[in-house]
């Protein structure tokens, strides 16, 4: 009970909006979904619990651009770990998540952020273009979600042309 009532207060405290369950809640669901993404890293990548520490540690709201915070909370959670592989319990401040200064699962977190954080570079190249950005979260989820999206988006326009095509042609 009392690590839902640390997490619900972080959450209302530091996320910017208050819908869909707050944007705190979302980047710690989409971070657990990347770090749940292969299955080969099951065993050895951190538990949900340390991702959710981590992202109430790191977290980096942005209020108009979700990709834009997710990117920013897993580059902020890389860089800490980075520096200090060991994280508190948030309710008992005298226990630890990790097993000492050197945890195999944050390590591998970490090593796996920067592998993702490299495959987001092409998002700030200035020839990047949607397709690009989507296909590049499309490689950090390890699915086609995203590109699959783009393509449905342009059947429906393809189809929403042709109507209006056909409606202009009648003559009234």
């Amino acid at each position: 009970r009392k690590v839902t009532e640390w997490f619900d207060g972080e959450n209302k405290r530091q996320s910017p909006d208050t819908s869909n369950g707050r944007q705190l809640r979302r980047m710690c669901r989409e971070i657990k979904k990347y770090s749940q993404s292969r299955t080969g890293w099951k065993s050895q990548i951190a538990g949900g619990f340390m991702i959710t520490k981590l992202v109430t540690e790191c977290y980096r709201p942005n209020s108009s651009r979700e990709d834009t915070a997710l990117y920013d909370t897993m580059r902020a959670i890389r860089d800490r770990l980075s520096y200090n592989l060991v994280v508190q319990h948030p309710v008992t401040p005298n226990e630890t998540i990790t097993k000492g200064t050197d945890d195999t699962k944050a390590r591998f977190l970490r090593d796996k952020l920067s592998d993702a954080l490299s495959w987001l570079e092409v998002l700030f190249s200035p020839d990047c273009t949607r397709k690009d950005a989507l296909a590049a979260w499309d490689k950090v989820f390890n699915t086609t979600y995203f590109t699959d999206k783009l393509e449905s988006e342009k059947r429906d326009a393809l189809r929403q042309a042709a109507v209006l095509r056909v409606v202009a042609s009648v003559r009234f």
